[in-house]
Protein backbone atom coordinates (compact mmCIF):
# COMPACT_ATOMS: atom_id res chain seq x y z
CA UNK A 1 0.00 0.00 0.00
CA UNK A 2 2.93 2.44 0.61
CA UNK A 3 4.55 1.92 -2.77
CA UNK A 4 1.59 2.61 -4.42
CA UNK A 5 1.07 6.06 -2.70
CA UNK A 6 4.76 6.94 -3.61
CA UNK A 7 3.91 6.14 -7.08
CA UNK A 8 0.61 8.19 -7.09
CA UNK A 9 2.46 11.02 -5.86
CA UNK A 10 5.28 10.55 -8.48
CA UNK A 11 3.15 10.99 -10.86
CA UNK A 12 1.25 13.81 -9.70
CA UNK A 13 4.42 15.73 -9.54
CA UNK A 14 5.32 14.61 -13.09
CA UNK A 15 2.02 16.05 -14.22
CA UNK A 16 2.47 19.20 -12.30
CA UNK A 17 6.04 19.46 -14.13
CA UNK A 18 4.62 18.78 -17.49
CA UNK A 19 2.18 21.65 -17.15
CA UNK A 20 4.18 23.94 -16.19
CA UNK A 21 6.65 23.06 -18.90
CA UNK A 22 3.90 23.70 -21.46
CA UNK A 23 2.73 27.03 -20.10
CA UNK A 24 6.31 27.97 -20.34
CA UNK A 25 6.47 27.14 -24.08
CA UNK A 26 3.52 28.98 -24.96
CA UNK A 27 4.44 31.96 -22.73
CA UNK A 28 8.05 31.96 -24.53
CA UNK A 29 6.29 31.68 -27.86
CA UNK A 30 4.03 34.36 -27.67
CA UNK A 31 7.20 36.63 -26.32
CA UNK A 32 9.46 35.53 -29.21
CA UNK A 33 5.88 35.88 -31.70
CA UNK A 34 6.18 39.50 -30.14
CA UNK A 35 9.80 40.87 -30.90
CA UNK A 36 9.61 39.47 -33.93
CA UNK A 37 6.29 41.52 -35.01
CA UNK A 38 8.73 44.97 -33.76
CA UNK A 39 10.46 46.83 -36.12
CA UNK A 40 14.01 45.48 -36.96
CA UNK A 41 15.26 48.66 -38.22
CA UNK A 42 16.39 51.20 -35.58
CA UNK A 43 17.41 54.69 -36.01
CA UNK A 44 20.79 54.07 -35.93
CA UNK A 45 20.93 52.27 -39.30
CA UNK A 46 18.82 54.67 -41.40
CA UNK A 47 21.75 57.12 -39.81
CA UNK A 48 24.49 54.54 -41.44
CA UNK A 49 22.36 54.59 -44.58
CA UNK A 50 22.57 59.07 -45.32
CA UNK A 51 26.18 58.81 -44.26
CA UNK A 52 27.33 56.11 -46.81
CA UNK A 53 25.07 57.41 -49.24
CA UNK A 54 26.96 60.47 -48.96
CA UNK A 55 29.76 59.15 -50.18
CA UNK A 56 28.04 57.74 -52.88
CA UNK A 57 30.17 58.62 -56.54
CA UNK A 58 27.01 60.23 -59.16
CA UNK A 59 27.80 60.63 -62.68
CA UNK A 60 27.21 64.32 -62.42
CA UNK A 61 30.50 66.89 -62.72
CA UNK A 62 30.92 70.28 -63.08
CA UNK A 63 31.66 72.46 -66.09
CA UNK A 64 34.93 74.00 -64.24
CA UNK A 65 36.20 70.53 -62.52
CA UNK A 66 35.83 67.03 -64.96
CA UNK A 67 35.82 65.03 -61.10
CA UNK A 68 32.60 63.13 -60.26
CA UNK A 69 30.81 64.72 -57.61
CA UNK A 70 29.74 62.86 -53.99
CA UNK A 71 26.23 62.90 -53.27
CA UNK A 72 26.83 64.82 -50.62
CA UNK A 73 28.35 67.54 -53.11
CA UNK A 74 25.31 67.26 -55.30
CA UNK A 75 22.97 68.20 -52.38
CA UNK A 76 25.10 71.56 -52.07
CA UNK A 77 25.12 71.85 -56.01
CA UNK A 78 21.19 71.44 -55.71
CA UNK A 79 21.07 74.48 -53.06
CA UNK A 80 23.37 76.84 -55.34
CA UNK A 81 21.60 75.82 -58.41
CA UNK A 82 24.38 74.29 -59.68
CA UNK A 83 23.41 72.13 -63.04
CA UNK A 84 25.70 69.05 -63.80
CA UNK A 85 27.81 69.88 -66.75
CA UNK A 86 25.62 66.81 -68.68
CA UNK A 87 22.18 69.87 -68.54
CA UNK A 88 20.75 67.53 -66.15
CA UNK A 89 19.44 69.38 -63.04
CA UNK A 90 21.30 69.04 -59.96
CA UNK A 91 18.14 68.32 -57.56
CA UNK A 92 16.17 66.00 -59.90
CA UNK A 93 19.45 63.67 -60.06
CA UNK A 94 19.95 63.96 -55.87
CA UNK A 95 16.34 62.99 -55.70
CA UNK A 96 16.64 60.17 -58.34
CA UNK A 97 19.74 58.70 -56.97
CA UNK A 98 18.14 58.63 -53.23
CA UNK A 99 15.13 57.10 -54.16
CA UNK A 100 16.93 54.33 -56.28
CA UNK A 101 19.64 53.50 -53.06
CA UNK A 102 16.42 53.83 -50.55
CA UNK A 103 14.69 51.37 -52.55
CA UNK A 104 17.70 49.76 -53.03
CA UNK A 105 18.59 48.58 -49.37
CA UNK A 106 14.31 48.48 -47.90
CA UNK A 107 11.53 46.45 -49.62
CA UNK A 108 8.15 49.10 -49.71
CA UNK A 109 4.74 46.54 -50.00
CA UNK A 110 2.13 46.16 -48.20
CA UNK A 111 3.43 42.50 -46.81
CA UNK A 112 6.69 43.95 -46.01
CA UNK A 113 8.09 45.46 -42.45
CA UNK A 114 8.80 48.85 -44.11
CA UNK A 115 5.50 50.59 -45.75
CA UNK A 116 6.85 53.84 -46.97
CA UNK A 117 9.01 56.34 -46.45
CA UNK A 118 9.83 60.46 -46.61
CA UNK A 119 12.83 61.93 -47.88
CA UNK A 120 13.63 65.77 -47.59
CA UNK A 121 16.17 68.01 -47.87
CA UNK A 122 15.68 71.75 -46.11
CA UNK A 123 17.78 74.73 -45.38
CA UNK A 124 18.15 75.99 -41.78
CA UNK A 125 14.87 78.88 -43.08
CA UNK A 126 12.73 75.32 -43.11
CA UNK A 127 12.39 75.56 -46.77
CA UNK A 128 12.11 72.05 -49.01
CA UNK A 129 15.11 71.39 -51.89
CA UNK A 130 14.06 68.27 -52.25
CA UNK A 131 10.98 65.80 -51.05
CA UNK A 132 10.32 62.39 -51.92
CA UNK A 133 7.50 60.53 -49.79
CA UNK A 134 7.06 56.88 -51.22
CA UNK A 135 3.66 54.95 -50.50
CA UNK A 136 1.23 56.18 -47.63
CA UNK A 137 2.43 56.24 -43.86
CA UNK A 138 -1.32 56.53 -42.69
CA UNK A 139 -1.81 53.61 -40.01
CA UNK A 140 1.61 52.92 -39.23
CA UNK A 141 2.73 51.23 -36.28
CA UNK A 142 5.72 53.55 -35.81
CA UNK A 143 8.26 55.87 -37.32
CA UNK A 144 12.04 55.37 -37.73
CA UNK A 145 13.85 57.97 -38.77
CA UNK A 146 17.84 60.06 -38.88
CA UNK A 147 18.41 63.33 -39.61
CA UNK A 148 22.34 64.90 -41.12
CA UNK A 149 23.49 68.02 -41.35
CA UNK A 150 25.72 68.98 -44.22
CA UNK A 151 27.33 72.45 -44.77
CA UNK A 152 26.34 74.50 -48.04
CA UNK A 153 27.32 78.10 -48.97
CA UNK A 154 27.88 79.24 -44.86
CA UNK A 155 24.06 77.27 -44.65
CA UNK A 156 23.46 74.39 -42.92
CA UNK A 157 21.74 71.67 -45.06
CA UNK A 158 19.60 69.02 -43.10
CA UNK A 159 18.51 66.24 -44.82
CA UNK A 160 15.93 63.66 -43.06
CA UNK A 161 15.10 60.26 -43.39
CA UNK A 162 11.93 58.73 -42.07
CA UNK A 163 10.99 55.09 -42.63
CA UNK A 164 7.64 54.27 -41.37
CA UNK A 165 6.33 51.00 -40.27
Amino acid sequence: MISKKAQEEMIGFVMIMVVVAVIFVIVLGLYIGQNNSRTSIDSEEISQFLSSAFELTTNCTLPATSRELQLNELIQKCYSNLNCESGENSCNLTRNLFKQAIESVWNFSPESLQKGYDFTVFDSDQNELIFIKEKQCTQTRSIRSAVKSISAQNEALIVSLKICL
